[in-house]
């Protein structure tokens, strides 16, 4: 479960995980041997939110595992550093 506190002290929930199990595989990325970790934005959330929170808990995770985006989320990534900056300019 992620959480933040509101101003208020209490806290808001932004995204509820869960395990399940099944036969092992192997993962592979890029040549080597990966795991997938997969999530979504709570209800209200946004997708930057929740990809944010997933980096927050890779950081967590033993020294030498490390982690990239795939799909929709690298694509939004990649986008996202492309946005040109918006300056307003005055037209008299």
């Amino acid at each position: 479960m992620c959480a933040t506190k509101r101003q208020d002290g209490s806290l808001f929930l932004l995204c509820v995980g869960h395990w399940t199990s099944g036969s092992p595989r192997l993962e592979r990325f890029n040549g080597f041997p990966s795991m997938n970790i997969l999530g979504e934005s709570a209800p209200e959330r946004s997708s930057g939110e929740a990809m944010q929170h997933m980096q927050d808990f890779i950081k967590d995770l033993p020294r030498g595992v490390g982690f990239d985006w795939t799909g929709l989320s690298y694509q939004e990534r990649q986008a996202g550093a492309q946005t040109a900056p918006f300056t307003p300019f005055p037209f008299w």
